[in-house]
């Protein structure tokens, strides 16, 4: 279904915000991790020995950082990468999932979508966020439901 875009509208893009969401932590988490392995890096300095020129007759202190210092260096700029393209495809799929969500019929359900997909609250989290009546396994039974009918109006505009 073209939505005011010209995209398809369907619940794999609701499950899909959800995975770059978590994928965007996992990688921000890495960053962090990167960091402070660079940062231990950084204190400790590698010194060593070269002998060369003339015949091995000369004697060269070499100081420096190891050569891990540079694949950390390297990751880190190749995850700073990965954390920008996600981040431009959150930007992207955001107002589809809005789109998605805002039309199904029940506002409990698209109450359910969001604080799952959007906000990343676990099923048992989103229940006690509805309040009172609802358990963990209500609230995903719901959610799926409605991912359900989104791709049933999906299929019936076709």
């Amino acid at each position: 279904m073209k939505n005011g875009g010209d995209y398809t509208m369907d619940s794999g893009i609701v499950k899909q915000y959800g995975a770059l969401k978590r994928e965007q932590l996992d990688i921000e988490y890495r960053i962090e991790g990167i960091k402070q392995s660079l940062e231990r890096l950084n204190r400790t300095e590698t010194m060593g020995t070269v002998y060369g020129g003339a015949g091995g007759k000369h004697r060269y202190e070499v100081e420096g950082n190891t050569e891990a210092y540079s694949r950390s260096k390297t990751a880190l700029l190749d995850n700073k990468y990965r954390l920008q393209q996600i981040n431009a495809q959150l930007i992207d799929t955001i107002n589809q999932v809005e789109d998605c969500i805002a039309n199904v019929a029940s506002a409990e359900k698209r109450l359910i979508l969001r604080l799952h997909y959007q906000d990343g609250l676990k099923w048992q989290e989103v229940a006690e966020r509805m309040g009172a009546g609802y358990t963990g396994d209500a609230v995903r039974i719901a959610a799926s439901r409605a991912l359900r009918e989104i791709d049933r109006k999906n299929a019936r505009e076709k």
